[in-house]
């Protein structure tokens, strides 16, 4: 290995420095991005479904109340997969 190939190993100084450098991470900053408005939309959307399953359930009407709980999942379910799409997407700043 040749002294500059990679760096000046002829003091002990330089070769921590050339050999153990890292990047300032208190500098990094990881961003996530807000969830997509869509996102927002679903969860608003199941949690009312829910609301409303529950008042179902409470005057006796128990099919609809499990119509709406079957609906709620599935807007979860989407909203789980724009979270999931969205988080693929860190942003460093």
């Amino acid at each position: 290995m040749t002294p500059g190939m990679y760096g000046n190993f002829e003091s002990s100084d330089s070769r921590e420095s050339d050999l153990f450098w890292l990047p300032e991470f208190d500098k990094i900053e990881i961003v996530e991005p807000e969830p997509p408005l869509l996102w927002r939309r679903l969860m608003e959307q199941a949690d009312l479904c829910f609301e409303h399953a529950a008042q179902a359930a409470q005057g006796k009407r128990f099919s609809a109340a499990c119509g709406l709980i079957v609906t709620a999942q599935e807007l979860l379910r989407r909203a789980q997969s724009v979270q999931c799409s969205a988080r693929d997407h860190l942003v460093l700043e």
